[in-house]
C-alpha cells in the first residue's frame, strides 16, 4: 500500500468515528426535539416552543453526520491538499476511456 492509500483509509476511518458519534448521540437529540415542542396537556402547557433545544438537538446530530459522510466519501479537499500532484479523478477516467485519441 502506498502512503496515499493509507492516508485515505485513515480519513475514511475517521469518518466512521464521526458516524458512530452521531448515532450514539441520536437518542439524546431525539429526546431534546420532543421536549422542544409544547405539549397540550401537562404542567408545561403554557410554555412556548423552545427553539434553542430544537437547534441544539439538530446540531448535536447534524454536524457529525455531515462530517462523517464527507470523510467516508474520501474528503476530496483534504486529499488534494495532502497530495496536490496526484492526478484527479477526471484525468484518470479520461485516460481510461481514451480522451487522447481525439487529439
Amino acid at each position: 500500500m502506498k502512503t496515499k492509500d493509507i492516508f485515505s483509509l485513515a480519513v475514511r476511518l475517521l469518518g466512521l468515528v464521526f458516524l458512530y458519534h452521531a448515532l450514539r448521540v441520536f437518542p439524546t437529540a431525539a429526546a431534546e426535539c420532543l421536549q422542544a415542542f409544547p405539549h397540550e396537556l401537562g404542567p408545561n402547557a403554557h410554555e412556548p416552543m423552545n427553539v434553542g433545544r430544537l437547534l441544539s438537538a439538530l446540531f448535536m446530530v447534524g454536524w457529525p453526520l455531515f462530517l462523517a459522510q464527507w470523510l467516508v466519501r474520501g474528503a476530496p479537499l483534504i486529499m488534494r491538499i495532502a497530495y496536490p500532484d496526484a492526478p484527479t479523478r477526471e484525468q484518470v477516467i479520461g485516460a481510461a476511456i481514451g480522451d487522447k485519441a481525439d487529439a
